[in-house]
Parts: C-alpha cells; sequence; structure tokens
C-alpha cells in the first residue's frame, strides 16, 4: 500500500514538471536575441585624449561615436508584434536640457541621437522607458540594427579641472534597450555600457567654431546607368562647411566616417536607412583630390589630415559630394554622415 502511494506521488510530480516546461518552452522560444549571440551588453567609448576649446560654450561637441545592435525576431502566434524600449541610467542636465551625465563635477555628459528615427533621446533615469522607434506588427520573423548616434557634449566649466577618477577610465553602465513580446509581455533586456580609458582633457585656443550645427547636403538622383561599373562616379555636388575663425594660428581638419569610424579609405560608409547597394559616397577637396578619412581627433599629425590654412582667411571647408560605384548598382536611398575635426597648429 505504501509503494503504491509513492508511485503516485512521483507520476504526478513528473507529470506536474512536463507541464511546466511544456508551458515554458514557447514564452523561451518567442523572445528576440542579440547580435552576437549571448550577449549581455554592448559599448561605446570616446578617444582617450579630447581638446576643449577655451571659453567653449555648454553644449559643444567634444567627441562623436556611433553604435549598431543587431537584432533577430522569431514568428509569432499573435499579429500585435514587437515593441522597442530604451532607457538611460544618467541623469538629465540642467545647463543643457536633452543631455545627459552620470556625475555633473566631471563637466562632460552624452548626446544620444536614435539614427532609426532621427530623434534625439532625452529620457533620463526619472523618465524610465521611452518608445524607441514604432511597434511591429504581424506574425513572420524579422531582423535589423539598432543604431546610435553618441556624443561626448561640455556641460559646465568643471571640465577645465577634471576629477581625477577620469584619468584611470570610466566603466558605467549607460542604459539598457528592451525588445517586448506585446502577446506575452515578455522582455529580452541589454545593457548598454559607458565603457573608455584615460580620459585626458586639454585646453586648446579657440580659433574656429562651425557657423551651423550640421550641415546637410542633398544630391540629386541619378540613373544606375550612370555608374556603369565599379570606380564610375556621377552626381557632384559642391558644398561648403561654414567656419568663423579668428587670426593667429594655422587650421588643419580631418573627417571621421561616423557610421565606420575605423574607415581610413576615400569612400564613405552607408549609413542605416540606406537601401541603394553597389554605391558608396565619396567626398573631394579642392582640385579633385578624394578625401581619406581619419581618426576623431586633433592631434597634430591625425591619419589623414590636411591643412585648411590659416584661420585669419579660413572661412569654410570646400567640399564635393558625389556618389561611386564599388559594384553592380542597385537602385535605392543613399546616406552618409561624416563629422570634421580641427586641429590649429
Amino acid at each position: 500500500m505504501t509503494r503504491s502511494l509513492q508511485r503516485r506521488h512521483v507520476v504526478r510530480w513528473l507529470y506536474a514538471m512536463l507541464i511546466a516546461i511544456a508551458w515554458a518552452a514557447p514564452a523561451h522560444a518567442q523572445s528576440c536575441s542579440y547580435s552576437p549571440p549571448n550577449a549581455d551588453s554592448f559599448r561605446f567609448g570616446f578617444p582617450q585624449w579630447i581638446g576643449v576649446p577655451s571659453g567653449a560654450q555648454n553644449g559643444t561637441v567634444l567627441a562623436t561615436t556611433t553604435m549598431s545592435i543587431g537584432y533577430s525576431c522569431p514568428p509569432t502566434t499573435s499579429a500585435s508584434g514587437w515593441s522597442f524600449s530604451y532607457r538611460s541610467f544618467f541623469r538629465s542636465s540642467a545647463s543643457v536640457p536633452g543631455d545627459l551625465y552620470y556625475n555633473a563635477n566631471m563637466g562632460i555628459g552624452v548626446r544620444v541621437t536614435n539614427l532609426n528615427t532621427g530623434q534625439q533621446m532625452n529620457n533620463d533615469y526619472n523618465y524610465g522607458f521611452a518608445q524607441w522607434m514604432p511597434p511591429r506588427t504581424g506574425t513572420a520573423p524579422f531582423s535589423g540594427t539598432l543604431d546610435f548616434k553618441i556624443e561626448l557634449v561640455k556641460l559646465n566649466d568643471m571640465i577645465y579641472s577634471p576629477p581625477p577618477s577620469m584619468a584611470a577610465g570610466l566603466n558605467l553602465q549607460f542604459g539598457e534597450f528592451r525588445i517586448i513580446n506585446n502577446a506575452t509581455f515578455i522582455a529580452n533586456p541589454v545593457n548598454i555600457m559607458w565603457n573608455n580609458g584615460p580620459l585626458t582633457i586639454t585646453t586648446i585656443p579657440q580659433s574656429c567654431r562651425a557657423t551651423l550645427p550640421d550641415t546637410p547636403v542633398q544630391l540629386d538622383s541619378v540613373y544606375t546607368s550612370r555608374l556603369p561599373m565599379p570606380g564610375s562616379t556621377a552626381g557632384d555636388k559642391p558644398f561648403n562647411v561654414g567656419l568663423s575663425c579668428s587670426p593667429g594660428t594655422n587650421v588643419y581638419v580631418t573627417l571621421t566616417d561616423l557610421s565606420n569610424p575605423g574607415n581610413t579609405t576615400n569612400q564613405l560608409t552607408l549609413a542605416p536607412g540606406s537601401t541603394a547597394s553597389g554605391v558608396q559616397l565619396r567626398l573631394l577637396r579642392p582640385g579633385g583630390v578624394p578625401v581619406s578619412f581619419g581618426p576623431d581627433s586633433s592631434s597634430a599629425g591625425n591619419l589623414n589630415q590636411w591643412y585648411l590654412g590659416p584661420s585669419g582667411s579660413t572661412t569654410g571647408i570646400p567640399l564635393t559630394a558625389q556618389y561611386i560605384a564599388t559594384g553592380a548598382v542597385k537602385a535605392g536611398s543613399v546616406k552618409g554622415l561624416a563629422s570634421f575635426t580641427l586641429s590649429y597648429q
């Protein structure tokens, strides 16, 4: 009699365990994954040496980086789809609204731009999660990238006497991203870390400033037949990055590919949102000289830095943008992001 009761107890327990596993499996299967697989955090950082112009306005951009997080979502049984949410663990700056900081005594903060929508993400720790982009509905699987532009900015004059902790490097939990199954409310979170080596802040004499915060360049549409083979170019569009400079020094400049900061070629990587293929963008200096990209640094002799002119007569950076074929061209949109860094020598 005793043995019979024990067997029933074991059978019921196994049955209950199998039911629990059966219920848990579909929920786990319907959550998104990030690339690379099993990553629980993604990291960004800035160059070690940061030059800050003397008397720079609060909000001045000191360095720029980009970050992309790949994701893949499985098919679902519900058409309610998925939601995308982001939050920062930093605080909102009073001196530069919309920018975020970890410690105001550092004098620096960050500005986050959502490259999937073009929106500046200013939700701080107190605000909590905010929508990153519109929900994705339907039952079909899909994948993509979450694309960030992160700028290091001056928040206040404490930057001119930074605390010793900055020289030791930073390893800070900056934010969190979640992709949420709208049917089960299961979220797969991933951390975003500000992982930086030593930060050396150096005050530099201010000689030039950009006359506009951004210089958008709209190239005309061209037929793919005008780009018949690799190396073919079309659609030349001259433009000028306006500068206002004071005399007294020589000005050098480096262009950096924001979609691929390590790019040192003369072809600008297509930015997220581009749909064309077999084509890239190229920038030319006066005389038709292709510009090669380099690191975001104002150090003298920086890779692919070139001489712009004496500061007393420099009024801008004259450039020409063009399409260049890299293979069989497929029609679509072409977008590129580049920044410039001036060096006073």
